[in-house]
């Protein structure tokens, strides 16, 4: 039994954060090449809950004969208020919410990486993503590589019973502006559909540009989380200090520093945005009237700035 290097318990592949993490370091890579770029599509299946690439785990023979009890005989039901419709047998998939069900499926999908020749695979729990570095010269046969690589992906899920959801999936180039501008115009025929490059895109979280700038990232954060803030102030008069800093931990920090290893060394400006955010959080918490100076409330709450927190 073959199996991949990484192992779904390494360190290195438990949270979004790493799996954005590597993934952008490749294209960085790609980005300092001296007129390279790199595409980006993500077919998506319904039932993606790992990260790829894993190892094949190696079950116990005592093990073996629970598996049968675990998936079959299972039922259904849904209930709205007081009424739950009839029990329906599930014929499909790992139950929902299980603590086996993930490495069910990861071992399910263990053999997806082996299926292509030219890419490389990444998947993170129901996002799944196929990477390619090309040189403007090396634009077009790029895409046919990749093109051929998505049909046997295509065939590999058609005969494994996964269904590749094509309302969810995107074809992005990322590259230096200047090598972009100058790219024909390029397309991906993939699953009956005709696709064409998008200039920004969401994953797991993290809105990327074609540039790797995290503009676009940035700019929806603040919007967001300024608006967050707008309605505890609302309400702040409720609440005393203790549990006003645990919403603003909960609502806004949570979301403020999200996979801020990826994005930190976005500009400066950006950056002035999130200490904005971070400094109406402040007044809030403090009491601390508009025009007043934010360094003795945040020296008050000892909340670093944002250049400290994103070293």
């Amino acid at each position: 039994m073959d199996l991949h290097e990484q192992s779904p318990c390494d360190k290195d592949f438990i949270n979004t954060a790493t799996s954005i993490l590597r993934n952008t370091l490749n294209q960085l890579q790609d980005l300092n090449s001296s007129t390279q770029s790199s595409a980006e599509l993500s077919p998506q299946t319904e039932s993606q809950k790992a990260q790829l690439p894993v190892p094949r785990p190696v079950l116990a023979p005592s093990v073996v004969p629970q598996q049968p009890s675990y998936l079959s005989d299972r039922y259904q039901v849904t209930r709205i208020g007081q009424s739950t419709s009839t029990p329906l047998l599930v014929k499909h998939g790992v139950p929902q919410s299980s603590i086996l069900g993930p490495l069910l499926f990861t071992t399910y999908i263990n053999d997806l990486p082996k299926v292509v020749s030219n890419c490389d695979v990444e998947s993170y729990v129901d996002d799944t993503k196929t990477f390619i570095s090309f040189s403007l010269s090396e634009a077009v046969l790029g895409l046919l590589s990749l093109s051929q690589d998505l049909r046997s992906i295509a065939e590999w899920c058609c005969s494994n019973k996964l269904l590749i959801n094509p309302l969810k999936t995107e074809f992005m180039i990322f590259g230096m502006e200047k090598s972009i501008k100058n790219l024909p115009n390029l397309s991906i025929p993939f699953l009956g559909k005709i696709f064409t490059p998008v200039t920004v895109c969401k994953d797991l979280g993290l809105t990327f540009d074609a540039t790797l700038t995290f503009d676009d990232h940035i700019n929806s954060l603040t919007s967001t989380l300024t608006s967050s803030l707008c309605q505890i102030n609302r309400v702040r008069h409720l609440f005393d200090k203790d549990a006003l800093l645990v919403m603003i931990n909960c609502l806004v920090f949570s979301k403020l520093y999200y996979c801020s290893t990826v994005w930190s060394g976005t500009t400066q400006k950006n950056i002035k945005k999130l200490q904005q955010v971070q400094n109406f959080a402040a007044r809030i918490v403090t009491g601390t009237r508009k025009y007043d100076h934010i360094t003795p409330a945040l020296d008050k709450l000892g909340w670093l700035y944002c250049t400290v927190m994103l070293l």
